[in-house]
């Protein structure tokens, strides 16, 4: 009976330290991406997805930039970043405050890959 116990216990012990190790090698194999040189200009938002050395290529890349505009009205659109990793969306009005969110898009859905602020000083 100890010898049952003892091999249940290290089949337990084993299995616990296997998936501990899948989730970790699960969690290095996602695409990192920073978003770098953010900027408003007064009539578009651009900027460029940078890939992190050492990690897998998302297949589409998509930004998400969400204008906030005074009277708390809101427009969102998307657009899918260029091979260069640039991008371009334009957006003018009251603006006050902006967004910018990186996603990767995959037959498995969307994961956020980085996000940026901008405040605006509304004209």
């Amino acid at each position: 009976m100890k010898k049952l116990i003892s091999v249940l216990l290290a089949a337990v012990i084993f299995f616990s330290v296997a998936n501990i190790a899948l989730a970790e090698t699960t969690a290095a194999a996602a695409p990192k991406y920073t978003l770098t040189n953010v900027n408003y200009d007064g009539h578009d938002v651009t900027g460029t997805v940078v890939h992190t050395d050492g990690t897998p290529v998302a297949d589409k890349i998509k930004v998400r930039v969400t204008f906030y505009i005074i009277g708390n009205y809101y427009m969102a659109t998307t657009y899918t970043v260029k091979e260069d990793g640039t991008f371009k969306i334009t957006g003018v009005g009251p603006i006050q405050y902006i967004t910018v969110i990186a996603n990767s898009i995959t037959d498995n859905g969307t994961t956020r890959l980085d996000a940026k602020e901008l405040f605006v000083t509304a004209e």
